[in-house]
Order: C-alpha cells, then structure tokens, then sequence
C-alpha cells in the first residue's frame, strides 16, 4: 500500500541581448550602444502526501508507505555585449558602451509526508518518507567594448556589469522538508521508517569584461567591470515522530533527518583601458565579489511517545546528519595603459561564506524499550573554501609627465557559526568580530526525560567537522616612463576565519524525574575537530623611469585574523545509567546416589558480558596561517626617490571548553566507568615581510621598510563576561554514586602546541 505525492519542477532560460553603435562624423561623432539581457525565476510549491486520523491502515505481507517527493531545477542563462565606436574628424570622437546581465533565481519549497492520528498496522515494513532536491544553475556574463578616436579628443567609456542572486530558501521562510508521526499507534512487523532527505545545490558563475580604447589629442578612456552575487541556503528537514497514540510496536525502528547543501560560486571581473594622445588618461576598475550563505536547521526526533515503543532485534537508529560545502572563487583584475599622462588601474576582490547550521537527535519525554541496540547520533561536517585574487597594473609611457597609479585588494570572510560585529565593551580590536548572542552552530545528541530498557547498547554520539581553507592574494604593479616619472603601487590582502562550534552528547533529566537508561553498555560521545589553513599574500611593485625626475611608491600588506572558539560536552545530568552488571550467583549443592556433592544451579555459560559506561569529550582545533608581503620601489632619473613598504600580520586564537562529567546522577556498570575529556590544540604560524627601494641617479633617494608581526594565543582572558575566555578542559563527577565492578577512571586531559 504506498500514498505517494510527487512533483517535478524544472524551469530553463536563455536569456540575451547585443548592441552595436557606430557614429563616424565629419566632425564630431558620438556612439552610445547599451546592451541589458535579465532573467527572473520563481519555483514555488507545496508536494503533501498525508494520512489524516485513518481508524486503521493494514497491510498484510507487503509494505505500507507514505511518501512525498519533490524537485525543482532553474537552469538560468543570460548574456549581454554591447560596442559601440565614435569617430571624429575634429570636432571629437565619444564612444560609450554598456553591458549588464542580471538574474534572480528562487526554488521556494515545502515537501511534507505526515500521518496524524489513526493505527498503522503491517506484517511489513512501514515507511513515512518525504524527499526534495533543489538545484539552481546560473551562468551570466556581460561584455563592454568602447572604442573613440579623434584628431583632437577621443573619449571611450566602457562598462560591463553582472547581477545574480540565487536562493533556496530563506533565512526568514525557509523550505521545510519534513516527515513526521503525530500520535499514531504502530504495529509493524518489520522496521518502522521515517526518513526526511534535503538536497540543495547552487552552482553560479558570474563574468564582467570590459575594454575602452581612445586615440587623439586628448584621449581619455574608462573601463569598469562588475560582477557579484549572493546565494542563500535555508532549509528545515525534520524527521519526528510526535506521541505514539496506544504504542509503536516494531522490528525496528529508524528515524533519519538528512541535508546535504553545497554553494559553488565563480565571480570574475576583468577591464582594460587605453588611451594615445599627448595628454589624457586611462582608468581601469574591475570588482567582483561573492557572499555566500547556509543557514539550515537538521532534526530527527522521538518525544512524547510515553505511552511505549517497542522494538525488536534491529534495533533503534536515530540519526540528524549536515553535510554543506562552500566553495568560493572571486577574482578582479584590471590593466590600465596611457601614451598620455595618467594611468589608473584598482581591482578590488571580495568574498564572505557563512555557515550556520543547527543540528540536533533527540528522545525527549519517551518510554523505549529495545532488544537490539538504540544509536542516537547527531553529525555535522562544514567546509569552506575561498581562494580570492586581485591584479592591477597600470603603464603611462609619455614625454613630459606620466603617472601611473595601480591598486589591488582582495578581502575574504569566513564564518562557521553564528557572529556578529564587534562594538561590545571590552573586545580585544585585535580577535574582534566575537560571538554572536546565539553563541556557536549547535550539534546535540541527547536524551531527556526519557526511560529506555535495551537489551543492547545505547550509543549517544555527537559529532563535528569544520574546515575552513583560504588562499587569498592580490598584487599590483605600476610603470611611468617621461620626463617626470611617477609610479605608485599598493596591494592589500585580508582574510577572516572563523569557527563556533557547540557540540553535545548528554542524558538528562530533573532532580525530581531522572532520566533512567538500562543497556548492555551505555557510551555518552562528543567529538569536535575544528581546522582552518589560512595562506595571505600581496605584492606590489612600483617603477619610476625619467630624465628628469623619478618617483616610486610601493606598499604591501597582508593580514590573517583566525579564531576557533568551540565548546564540546558529553554528560550525565540528573540520571540513572545502569550497564550491565555482574551476574550474582546464590549455588544449591545436593548430594548424589553415590555420595558425590551436586552443583545443581550452575550459571550459564552464555552469562552476560559485564557492561561499561563511557562519558568522553574530545576536542581538537588546529590553526595554520601564512602571512606574507613583499614590495618594491624603483627609481631611476636625474633626481630618483623610492619607496618601498611591506607589512605582513597573523593573528590567531584557540578559545573554548572541552567537558565530560556526570552531575546528580547514578553510574552502575559491571565493568569500567570512564569519564574522559581531551583537548588537542595547535596553532603554527608563518610570517614574512620583504620591502625594499631602489634609485639610481645624479641625486638619489630610497627608503623601505618591512614588519611582521604574529600573535598566537591558545586561551584568551578578557575579563568577567566576555564571551573569550580561557581553554577550559574538566573531567568531574559531582553529587553522583558510582557502583563497579571494574575501573572508575577521571581523565581530562590538554595538549596545546
């Protein structure tokens, strides 16, 4: 018997336009050519399969499903180029040319498979399955050329821009994919399923160019390039079961909430502009940019099932799993040439990735019993990767006076977590943004108010993984060649990582209702490993060549800021936790027909394995940054002065709590009680800062100077309520009776590099 509701969504475009403007006047001649292509996208639905206060569903020797299945793709695609061209024969040659593409793609989306009220019955398996996969796939591009020649004034102004915005979800209304029981009685013969599966990706690449080329007297030109966007993930997968009506009976029992989401963006922008005359300019700018955004929430949970659930030798799985991956390219280059007096060229490359995910596994409020093993695991593995680059360079060869002026900066931030600007009253300026009142992304793996009586193990784990890998550059180099010669480079990079964290594996209750858990072993795990490899560098070169006078600027610098700031625990909270415990053995000896003494109650040989209890918290956090700037100046004219100045930072910080305890409870256990915490913690970090000057001349004049500067604090006291605050490792039992037959061993235990 299968209620199956499914829909298939999938929208493609194409979307494109092109200009040309030619304007060729006797004596002057204006062209203006715009080129604009843009693409909208919606997909909006709501996919329901449901069984609504049904009396009794049964199947006999087949299986029973309730299933909703949803998917939505955009294919999206736009493309814009414009040329325009402006010739004159004295009067002036102006040539302008724009070129912009923009889409805005959305996939909004609720995929629901629920069962309220009513009996299930199967000698079969029972499934409640609700599934969605969302795919957004955009490509925009748009190109610029502008060409104006004159005999007296050429003028050519080109520019390209490109929009995209991408969404699945939203931060305010996310998309739900969600299957649930509402208080329904269950009697399956095979394994009860309630499973919700998330999968989203956006994959978008953004492309600006733009050239700009002017020839006369005067010939001045302007080349700008744009491209940027944000995508967004937020989506809410739920697998639950809610009440349980008269009872669940099952050969098993799993309940699986599932997201996987990935953002895959490319922004790029390049310009070029030249000029020929014997005076003007060339300016050439090219952006681009990114922001990148995850905030999904992933839930599988079992609660107010307290009237029974019952399950055989399969067992209990209760899983919440994330899976998301960033991965971040944006890059600007731009390149200016004047035969005239000035060239400018700045590029400018940006990216911020945020991830911020809760995740969380729980029986709350619930009566269980199992006689295969029940596994409450909670995971969440996060990765960011952004490499950012930034070129400029700029060249003015004319008689007379040239300068040359060449910007580049590439800027990254990336956040697991949730953050938030500084501003509060003691910050350190130096680890500043710090957390957010929400603290870290949250990862739970618990179990509260509830009683379980297993036959086999109970296995609360509680798992996370986050990377962060940065590689961001940028460079810029500047060439005046006149009779007074002026080159000016500067390049800037900066990159921010960090990491929060707050993973959990506990079991709770109250101090007037303990939670109480019976098993064959009982294994409380919260485990956290935390990296970020952070690579910085830039580079600038500045070059002054004249016959008389020579002048070169050249500064570098490049800043790494890294934080992970976790807190990882794993304990027992007002609860009695009873693993197996060593058989008692009262013998009765008779004797025999032949005088001989009896053991007439000898204990099986198939007696249980004594049971452990394991309460362990480990952390391990490592910082890898490189930090690294060179720059150089070069003069060389009858009066040559140099500059040259390079400025290379890191700072990093491991903060946060790592703890494993037991607190108003009870630990019986046939074999050993252990309740570790282990912190493993690095940091190493590389710093190199090269400058120098060269003049070469009748006078000459150089200065450089180069800095490297890096901070590494593993701990960081900031005074009473600040959020940062010293790495705290404990290993405690506190108003709790132990009762073993083996070991009971405290271990915390901290190893900072």
């Amino acid at each position: 018997m299968r209620f199956k509701a499914e829909n298939t969504a999938r929208v493609e475009v194409l979307a494109g336009a092109a200009s040309l403007g030619g304007a060729i006047g006797g004596v002057t001649g204006v062209a203006a050519s715009i080129g604009f292509a843009m693409a909208q996208n919606v997909i909006d639905s709501n996919v329901s399969a449901y069984l609504l206060n049904v009396t009794k569903a049964k199947t006999t020797g087949g299986l029973l499903i309730v299933e909703a299945v949803s998917s939505g793709t955009i294919k999206a695609e736009a493309y814009a180029a414009s040329a325009a061209v402006g010739v004159g024969m004295g009067g002036g040659g102006i040539a302008v040319a724009g070129g912009g593409a923009a889409a805005t793609n959305k996939v909004s989306s609720d995929t629901v498979a629920n069962v309220t009220g009513g009996r299930l019955e199967s000698t079969g398996a029972i499934t409640v399955k609700a599934s969605s996969a969302s795919t957004i796939d955009a490509k925009i591009a748009a190109v610029a050329l502008a060409v104006g020649a004159d005999l007296s004034a050429g003028v050519g102004i080109a520019i390209g821009s490109s929009v995209a915005v991408n969404q699945i979800g939203t931060v305010g209304d996310r998309n739900k994919v969600e299957a649930t029981l509402e208080n329904v009685s269950v009697d399956a013969g095979g394994t009860l399923t309630v499973d919700a599966l998330s999968n989203n990706q956006i994959t978008a690449t953004i492309l600006a160019a733009a050239a700009a080329l002017s020839g006369g007297t005067v010939g001045v030109s302007v080349g700008g390039a744009g491209a940027g966007g944000r995508n967004e993930i937020a989506v809410a997968t739920r697998a639950r079961i809610n009440g349980d009506g008269t009872g669940i009976v099952a050969g098993g029992l799993a309940v699986s909430a599932q997201d996987t989401s990935k953002i895959k963006a490319l922004a790029a922008a390049g310009s070029v502009a030249a000029s020929f005359g014997a005076a003007g300019a060339s300016v050439a700018l090219g952006i681009g940019a990114a922001d990148n955004v995850v905030r999904n929430q992933i839930t599988a949970e079992i609660v107010a099932a307290d009237t029974l659930i019952d399950v055989g030798s399969a067992g209990v799985s209760l899983t919440a799993r994330d899976n998301t991956e960033i991965e971040a390219v944006a890059s600007a280059a731009s390149l200016a040439v004047a035969f005239s007096t000035v060239a400018v060229a700045g590029s400018g490359a940006a990216a911020k990735n945020s991830i911020d995910n809760d995740v969380l596994a729980q029986i709350s409020s619930s009566k269980l019993d199992s006689v295969g093993n029940v596994m409450v695991t909670a995971e969440s593995i996060g990765s960011i990767k952004a490499k950012i680059a930034a070129a400029a360079a700029a060249a003015v060869i004319v008689p007379g006076a040239g300068v040359g002026v060449a910007i580049g900066v590439a800027v990254a931030v990336n956040e697991i977590g949730d953050w938030t600007d500084a501003g509060e009253t003691g910050n350190d300026p130096k680890f500043a943004p710090v957390q957010g009142v929400n603290g870290g992304s949250s990862l739970k793996a618990v179990i509260l108010n509830s009683q379980l009586d297993v036959d086999g193990d109970v296995s609360l784990s509680g798992r996370s993984a986050q990377t962060i890998k940065a590689e961001v550059v940028s460079a810029a180099a500047a060439l005046a060649g006149s009779d007074l010669a002026v080159g000016v480079a500067g390049a800037g990079t900066y990159a921010e990582n960090r990491i929060a964290m707050q993973t959990e594996a506990s079991i709770s209750g109250t101090s007037n209702n303990r939670a109480t858990i019976s098993a064959s072993d009982i294994s409380i795990s919260a485990n956290d490993s935390s990296d970020i490899d952070a690579l910085v560098g830039s580079v600038a070169l500045a070059a002054a060549v004249g016959s008389t006078a020579g002048v070169s600027v050249a500064g570098s610098v490049a800043v790494a800021k890294n934080v992970i700031d976790n807190d990882v625990s794993a304990f027992a909270l007002y609860a009695n936790l009873e693993a197996e415990l060593i058989p008692t053995h009262d013998p009765v000896y008779t004797r025999g027909g032949d005088g001989s003494i009896v053991h007439t109650n000898k204990p099986s040989v198939n007696a249980a394995t004594p049971g452990k209890i394991t309460i362990s918290a480990r952390q391990g956090a490592t910082i890898d940054a490189q930090s690294a700037s060179a720059a150089l100046g070069v003069a060389a004219a009858s009066f040559g002065a140099s500059i040259g100045a390079g400025g290379a930072i890191a700072l990093n910080a491991i903060l946060g709590s790592t703890n494993a305890f037991a607190n108003g409870s009870s630990l019986r256990a046939g074999d050993d009680i252990l309740v570790q915490a282990t912190n493993i913690m690095t940091i190493e970090a590389e710093v190199a800062a090269l400058a120098g000057s060269v003049s070469i001349g009748g006078v000459a004049v150089s200065a450089s100077l180069g800095a490297g500067v890096a901070q590494n604090f593993i701990g960081y006291t900031l005074g009473s309520g600040n959020p940062q605050q010293r790495v705290q490792v404990l290993s405690y039992l506190n108003d709790t009776t132990v009762d073993t037959y083996g070991n009971p061993m405290l271990s915390p235990r901290r190893v900072p590099t």
